[in-house]
């Protein structure tokens, strides 16, 4: 039972990083709300790495994720 509140919040975590990730992405590129998931999906993840935006447990969190699922987080939104 912890183990799936921990899923959950990391789950919950994860979203608003990716959250806080396409807003630094819009301002950049104000057309990537018009791409496909895939596309967006591909830049989070290059965005990830470089970034000194965040921290190195919310870099974690999404690398955790595989681009795949990070479209399917993107879609529930």
């Amino acid at each position: 039972m912890l183990k799936d509140k921990r899923k959950d919040l990391d789950f919950e975590k994860q979203k608003e990083i990716m959250q806080r990730i396409m807003t630094e992405l819009g301002k950049a590129d104000s057309d990537i709300y018009y791409r496909s998931t895939s596309a967006i999906a591909a830049s989070i993840l290059n965005y990830v790495e470089p970034t000194r935006d965040l921290s190195a447990d919310d870099k974690a969190l999404i690398r955790k994720l595989g681009q795949r699922d990070i479209q399917i987080i993107l879609s529930m939104n």
